[in-house]
């Protein structure tokens, strides 16, 4: 990266921690499903982000099935009963792109961002995420996730990666506890991980207490409304039947730079 470049980069992150600094007060909204969202508004911000994460991450898989918990990360933004398409292709639709996505030991966590136009979508696509995932889901979408996901793992472990990191953490953690079995997924682990398998993950796993939305940035003055309008319907433990409905694609101009960070002061218990 030259000079020039990493000086405009810090330019925008120093512009991002001004902005942010002299922001409205955080809130929390607690729904009625349990789910919660931090709103965040960044005074000068020209774009919406949102980050969520669940409380599960590789050491909630069950033996014998590592990686169950980052394909089920990598398939939401695939196909829903809703959006066949996949809620990826549409968040695009809208000018909202992915700025991040990954599972660690007991988190999973994506975000996104784009214009304050788009919240309705991108708070839609996280209801279709939580709600009608399970009913959207087929068999061969998990296969073709599992052969990218196996493609990635191999280039990015290898066997001897693997081993060196189940050995490391047996001797860390001791081989009763859930982090020992290495950094998650196995390439024969992965082969034996179905629909059912992410299914069941995910009724476990994804429910709208479980999760914890995070909204920054150019946070609309009607947030409030939306949050309760798309996500209130949510219940505990299932989907509400009616179909939510699909948010026109908004009018994109010019946006600045947003640094995106979950709020360090946020814990999840």
């Amino acid at each position: 990266m030259s000079a020039r470049v990493a000086g405009a980069f810090a330019l925008a992150f120093a512009w991002v921690a001004t902005a942010t600094s002299q922001g409205a007060p955080r809130r929390v909204e607690t729904l009625a499903s349990g789910l919660r969202v931090i709103v965040d508004p960044t005074a000068g911000a020209l774009e919406l982000a949102l980050c969520a994460r669940v409380r599960a991450g590789w050491s909630q898989d069950p033996p014998g099935y590592e990686g169950l918990a980052e394909l089920t990360r990598r398939l939401l933004e695939g196909p829903t009963a809703h959006a066949p398409e996949g809620t990826a292709l549409v968040l695009a639709s809208r000018g909202v792109r992915q700025t991040r996505s990954d599972t660690r030991a007991d988190a999973t966590t994506w975000c996104s961002s784009g214009p304050p136009e788009a919240l309705p979508a991108i708070l839609w696509a996280e209801r279709e995420r939580l709600a009608f995932f399970r009913s959207g889901l087929r068999e061969n979408d998990v296969a073709r996730a599992r052969q990218r996901f196996l493609e990635r793992l191999e280039l990015r472990q290898g066997a001897l990666g693997a081993a060196l990191f189940g050995a490391r953490d047996r001797a860390l953690f001791g081989a009763a506890h859930p982090y020992a079995r290495g950094v998650g997924p196995r390439p024969a682990t992965l082969r034996r991980l179905g629909r059912d398998a992410v299914l069941r993950f995910h009724q476990d796993h994804y429910r709208p207490a479980d999760v914890i939305l995070a909204l920054s940035g150019a946070v609309p003055e009607d947030a409030r409304g939306q949050l309760r309008r798309v996500l209130g319907p949510l219940r505990a433990h299932e989907a509400p039947a009616p179909a939510p409905e699909t948010p026109a694609p908004p009018r994109l101009g010019r946006r600045g730079p947003l640094l995106l960070a979950w709020p360090a002061d946020v814990e999840v218990r």
